[in-house]
């Protein structure tokens, strides 16, 4: 996210430092240091975020995709903010040319799980809505799609295979523009080749995490073909 001075200015001793009572990570000292107008902007960023982990995970994976440093990022931030004409909170839809408030102070959370999806900060929702079109911006069209099936699913541990086994003429896949003609008319085998690669590239922008788990721990044991002692 920055360019830091020589190598000997880095390998010198940074003092420690707290800002509003909260110690500075060693890792950052450098960047507060060398960098402090980017250092300002990593925290104007966690900011307008609210510090929550998985919006902070998509805008670490924007980021670096992008190759931009923390100031350049949360202008365009900014400006994807400003320049929206119409934007879509809850089931409202409602123009709006404020600047946002960098430091996100608004933010606040209806219950203690924190869901983006009961957020009710309209700037917030925002902010986080700019760092998702700025991801989108580097994947391609059949794996937004893919991404806009998976946000009505449930947020953890769904199953590649359901993605495949859906019918791209029927199913959730039906009627996206690009993701149900990408689909359409290949085998299951050709499907699990393209499903796999859609969601390696939400995962190389952070949008997804992946995991690979053995089978017993998905599927219990008598649903196993080769493990099952009666057939079908």
């Amino acid at each position: 996210g920055c360019a830091l001075g020589s190598p000997a200015t880095s390998a010198c001793a940074y003092p420690p430092a707290s800002i509003n009572g909260v110690a500075v990570p060693d890792s950052l000292l450098p960047m507060l240091t060398d960098a402090p107008h980017e250092f300002k902007a990593l925290v104007a960023i966690a900011g307008m975020l609210g510090c929550l982990p998985l919006a902070l995970t998509c805008a670490a994976g924007a980021l670096c995709v992008r190759g931009e440093s923390f100031s350049a990022f949360l202008q365009a931030c900014r400006v994807r903010v400003c320049v929206r004409d119409a934007v879509a909170v809850g089931d409202e839809a409602h123009v709006d040319h404020e600047d946002p408030d960098p430091a996100g102070r608004r933010l606040a959370r209806a219950n203690s799980s924190g869901t983006l999806d009961i957020l009710h900060d309209a700037q917030a929702r925002r902010h986080i809505q700019a760092v998702w079109s700025l991801s989108a911006c580097h994947i391609s069209p059949e794996a937004r799609d893919l991404m806009c099936v998976l946000a009505h699913w449930p947020p953890d541990n769904t199953m590649e295979e359901v993605l495949v086994q859906a019918d791209p003429a029927h199913d959730a896949i039906h009627c996206l523009a690009a993701l149900q003609p990408h689909l359409e008319g290949k085998d299951l085998g050709q499907r699990r080749v393209l499903i796999k690669q859609l969601l390696n590239e939400l995962d190389d922008v952070s949008l997804i995490q992946r995991s690979t788990v053995p089978a017993k721990d998905a599927i219990p044991m008598s649903c196993l073909t080769s493990h099952s002692s009666t057939r079908p």
